[in-house]
């Protein structure tokens, strides 16, 4: 089990490089989500309802690494982060904090997992 919490890391990992190699598409899909967010979720496009589960599972997974792993420091950063894009939106959609975002977050997400199989 412990295994597939941390195959889910790598996947988040590659969200994070994703995002910092691209921020502008991150900025796009947050602007458009912004924009649907009165219409009906039928008429989303995919690539909206796929982002919006990813960031879902992204949310629980770092939920469980906080309350069930070694490395909770990282995963409260990461929380933390993603608390602060919510509440500021104008500075949430710069390019600058998209990338200070991704880099942070990969470091703590990197940081966990060679803690996690190197040092153990």
């Amino acid at each position: 089990m412990i295994h597939l919490f941390y195959i889910f890391a790598m996947f988040a990992i590659l969200f994070e490089i994703v995002c910092l190699a691209n921020p502008w598409a991150i900025r796009s899909l947050k602007r458009t989500l912004e924009f649907l967010k009165g219409t009906k979720s039928e008429t989303w496009p995919n690539i909206i309802r796929q982002f919006i589960a990813y960031q879902l599972l992204y949310y629980i997974w770092t939920l469980v690494g906080l309350l069930y792993t070694d490395q909770w420091l990282c995963f409260l950063i990461i929380i933390l982060l993603s608390v602060t894009d919510g509440l500021i939106k104008k500075f949430s959609e710069t390019i600058l904090w998209i990338r200070l975002n991704a880099i942070i977050c990969l470091t703590c997400l990197l940081y966990a997992v060679i803690t996690k199989y190197h040092f153990s």
